[in-house]
């Protein structure tokens, strides 16, 4: 009788182990990576337009006279560009001021030289594709195609030394 019981004790702790064997169970882990845009630019120039008389009148920005950032981004990147612009220029100490105007074409945005955009920059600018992922964007380089100029208008203001801060935000879309 005792061996019957051992027999069936066996059988038993047999059928529960494997029936605890084979319960199993799936989990699942999320994976994600969120992928952000770069956008690094370097200002290259300023627009400095050097010492000059107010009897000149009016004086241009030039080929070589120009303001000029030169920025990277992901090549294929779509990038809007906003601007700040000030209406004069205003003299250290107080005292007077210069107009400063934009030509129409005057905002030039260049994919590495391989297309570009020429566009007012007091009405704001389209978004531009960037195939390359390098991008030179310039303020009053005329490049001789005409409206393309930053100008001051001289006439009549007192000496002196006179600034403004132009405030471009560029944005990949």
């Amino acid at each position: 009788m005792s061996r019957k019981i051992l027999t069936l004790l066996a059988l038993l702790v047999g059928i529960t182990t494997s029936a605890w064997a084979q319960a199993s169970q799936a989990f699942q882990w999320n994976a994600s990576v969120v992928i952000t845009p770069s956008l690094n630019c370097t200002v290259t120039q300023h627009l400095t337009f050097g010492s000059h008389f107010s009897t000149e009148g009016t004086v241009r920005s030039t080929g070589s006279n120009y303001a000029e950032l030169m920025c990277t981004t992901d090549p294929g990147n779509h990038v809007s560009a906003s601007l700040v612009l000030p209406s004069t220029l205003t003299r250290a100490g107080g005292g007077g001021s210069v107009p400063i105007t934009y030509e129409a074409r005057s905002l030039r945005l260049a994919d590495n030289a391989s297309s570009e955009q020429n566009v007012n920059p007091s009405t704001g600018t389209p978004s531009f594709l960037s195939g390359t992922g390098i991008i030179a964007v310039s303020l009053g380089r005329d490049f001789g195609g005409g409206d393309q100029s930053v100008v001051l208008n001289l006439t009549g203001a007192p000496a002196g030394s006179y600034s403004g801060v132009i405030t471009i935000t560029l944005s990949v879309l």
